[in-house]
């Protein structure tokens, strides 16, 4: 019983890693726990930009890859677009 255990948690390992690995294929310019300034495409209010960090990489919006983000002024989290990002941590 042991083994079929251990057996299926390194499948499910394999199974994250390989996901991980598509994400960053996509072209994901950022990463888990880096922090990147967030600037809303439609401006609704007269905050202006927020530091945000990335809890999660998301599939793409067409060519736009996304992001699951909480600002740092903030007490929840969002989903963000990476066209509407940008910071010292981005990758070429």
């Amino acid at each position: 019983m042991e083994g079929r255990l251990s057996a299926r948690a390194e499948s499910l390992d394999e199974a994250a890693g390989r996901r991980k690995k598509e994400l960053r294929m996509h072209g994901h310019k950022y990463q888990v726990g880096e922090t990147a300034l967030y600037t809303p495409a439609r401006i609704l209010s007269a905050r202006g930009s927020s530091p945000c960090e990335i809890l999660r990489l998301l599939s793409t919006d067409g060519d736009d890859p996304q992001y699951r983000v909480k600002c740092l002024t903030e007490g929840f989290e969002r989903v963000v677009r990476e066209s509407e990002l940008s910071g010292q941590n981005a990758r070429p």
